[in-house]
């Protein structure tokens, strides 16, 4: 059966359309020109508390200690450093029964040297937890970088969309929306479902403010349900319930890094001493698989200083984060284990947001699901909902009803303020209100109806065409099998327009971005945006095309559905091009129906 070609554009959230290279966006994208380099060489690793000396390096040393870094009590702010503890270089391995170290050797020359390590300690009492009978019986581990945008996560870290995509089971989650402005609203909305205003107040300065512990926080539900829990930020100045917020007095998780990063604060950009923050950060993700290799696990780590405050700083993580998934696929950790890769929002600063894309991609963050290899034969249900949900618009607080679903699954989350689970169904008609995005956050763009006659959309279909033949003349077997296409008739075509509030959105009023500033006066656009369905012939194909005018050009988008069937039509290159079924009229075919 054909594909019904809607022209009812009133209903749900249509998506904005982008090409994460496309050139506008990419001239204020760099990889840096040199890789990232700190200072000196570890002279130490800590993994399985046994910390080792690498090489023969320990003979040079005349000195060298520990000391564990603990927790101020009830404090979310500094840390302990405990006593000295004397290392024998010469026996290479000590076992140390803390989870965070500082480690100082002094060299024969008189140089010293320092190092931090986190590696996870099992704890006894976690150990013993006794797992709940009901959920899907899985690891949860979130891995989540600041101001990643869905567009960014694809140009930066290439290798491991590729690895995630194509040799793991990984739905990547394109409607996925922010909720507030910054960091703060996207961890409250997923960890605790609710908008930080309708939770006690726990702003700095303000009358009756607390800590943040009593928060319906999903770690305590994870926790309840039997897992060993981690929270990890690497930026403590920024840290989502610190920045503003009074912190935790109680540590929310069986683990928290908090306190280490307290410690192992940046000596270079990017570095603490000889090794990056991100590798460390990334060495503490894999030893809390390692630490309890039979106990269910649900971790959160976020990374702020490697992409915070640069939109290019984060290429120099790319490859490690490649290494960490190979590692921890290699290792069979990811068996069990429903890894989330998110951002809390796109890049928030900087010459990109200049640009329409740049204003949409800060709204539209990454999100992404795998599953073990067993899992969608196990649970197709779920699968083939999230699936569905991918293009839907979704928010944090969807995300926090999906993790609330694993613990309940086969039942669903019940008495939910807002969102729904990914795990269900969500309606194709849902619109931003209902996934609790403010209009002004809105990325759903309305798509406005464009005269057929207009000069632009006649070239937008005209580039169209052009497009579709280009691809079937690439290739010399294609381009002598297939007909060459013209232009038959417009369809139906329209203009997406980002909403009003979306366009005129400045930023937050105030530090705690809860009051919304905007643009006073009319907005003008700099390029335009057309959704146009156009019929082509020979064939009477019907395709459903983004086109973008920018800078004198019309800019196809790559991804062109063909919304009628077309049978036979390309059967003289299906074993050869079948990449190009969907455009290509055989020419042998022609004359058949002649």
């Amino acid at each position: 059966m054909p594909k019904n070609i809607s022209t009812d554009v009133s209903q749900g959230c249509k998506m904005a359309e982008f090409d994460p290279f496309n050139p506008e966006i990419m001239g204020h994208v760099h990889k840096p020109a040199k890789p990232l380099q700190c200072h000196g060489q570890p002279l130490t690793t800590y993994r399985n508390g046994m910390l080792k000396f690498l090489n023969e390096q320990n003979l040079k040393i005349n000195r060298s200690f520990y000391q564990p870094i603990t927790r101020i009590p009830e404090k979310d702010w500094g840390y302990n450093l405990g006593n000295e503890t004397e290392i024998d270089v010469h026996k290479r391995k000590l076992p140390i029964p803390h989870e965070f170290i500082r480690v100082e050797t002094r060299s024969k020359d008189g140089e010293t040297r320092t190092e931090f390590h986190a590696a996870v300690v099992p704890n006894p009492q976690v150990m013993e937890r006794p797992h709940r009978e009901t959920g899907i019986p899985v690891n949860v581990m979130m891995i989540g970088f600041d101001s990643l945008s869905a567009a960014h996560f694809k140009r930066v870290f290439t290798k491991a969309n590729s690895f995630l995509s194509k040799e793991l089971n990984t739905v990547f989650m394109k409607g996925y929306s922010i909720v507030g402005d910054g960091t703060t609203p996207a961890l409250t909305a997923f960890l605790a479902g609710q908008f930080e205003k309708e939770l006690p107040e726990a702003r700095r300065s303000y009358e009756n403010s607390d800590t943040v512990d009593k928060w319906p926080w999903v770690f305590k539900d994870y926790k309840s349900a039997g897992y060993a829990t981690l929270f990890s930020e690497d930026c403590p100045g920024y840290g989502a319930f610190n920045y503003r917020l009074h912190g935790f007095k109680q540590t929310p998780t069986d683990h928290f890094g908090r306190y280490f990063w307290e410690a192992a604060r940046l000596t270079s950009p990017y570095c603490i001493h000889s090794k990056p923050q991100h590798r460390i950060h990334f060495d503490y993700i894999e030893s809390f698989f390692e630490a309890y290799p039979k106990k269910r696990k649900f971790g959160l780590s976020f990374f702020t200083d490697i992409s915070h405050n640069n939109l290019n700083s984060i290429y120099h993580s790319a490859e490690d984060f490649f290494r960490l998934l190979k590692n921890l696929h290699q290792a069979n950790h990811l068996n069990n284990t429903i890894l989330i890769t998110f951002g809390d929002h796109g890049f928030r600063y900087g010459s990109s947001r200049t640009t329409l894309q740049g204003h949409l991609e800060e709204r539209l963050p990454h999100l992404a699901f795998t599953f073990p290899y067993w899992f969608e034969a196990e649970y197709p249900d779920v699968v083939e909902n999230l699936r569905d949900n991918s293009e839907t618009v979704t928010s944090p607080f969807d995300l926090y009803a999906t993790l609330k679903h694993i613990l309940l699954y086969p039942e669903s989350p019940t008495g939910l303020k807002r969102g729904m689970s990914m795990f269900n169904e969500i309606p194709k008609t849902r619109g931003c209100e209902a996934a609790g995005v403010a209009e002004h956050y809105c990325p759903c763009l309305n798509l406005k109806p464009a005269d057929p006659n207009h000069g632009h959309i006649r070239r937008s279909a005209e580039a169209v065409v052009k497009f579709i033949n280009d691809l079937t003349s690439s290739d010399p077997k294609s381009s002598q099998l297939c007909e060459r296409l013209s232009l038959k008739a417009i369809k139906s075509s329209h203009q997406q327009m980002a909403n009003t509030k979306f366009a005129q959105f400045l930023g937050s009023r105030d530090a705690h971005g809860r009051e919304p500033m905007f643009l006073k006066g009319k907005v003008v656009p700099h390029e335009c945006n057309y959704r146009i369905q156009v019929e082509t012939t020979p064939g009477d194909a019907l395709f459903d095309v983004a086109v973008r005018y920018l800078d004198g050009e019309f800019r196809v988008s790559g991804d062109i559905s063909r919304i009628n069937m077309y049978g036979e039509q390309p059967r003289c290159i299906l074993s050869s091009r079948p990449d190009l079924r969907k455009y290509c009229l055989c020419k042998d075919y022609k004359k058949a129906v002649q």
